[in-house]
């Protein structure tokens, strides 16, 4: 599960207030680098760790 620097929200209740909360703004965009970076990694080792079974007998 990516994760952000912070708790991951910003903050406003009319159009056009979180653009002005600048610290909800830099905490999301660590949080889209960091899932763009995990799901290249999840594509990556695709190639070279099979995905687990779950195939269930009783």
């Amino acid at each position: 599960m990516p994760a952000a620097n912070y708790w991951t929200v910003a903050h406003g209740l009319q159009s056009g207030e979180m653009e002005q909360d600048h610290e909800g703004q830099q905490i999301m965009s660590v949080l889209g680098k960091n899932m763009a970076w995990i799901m290249k990694i999840i594509d990556h080792g695709k190639e070279q760790i099979p995905a687990p079974s779950y195939a269930f007998t009783p």
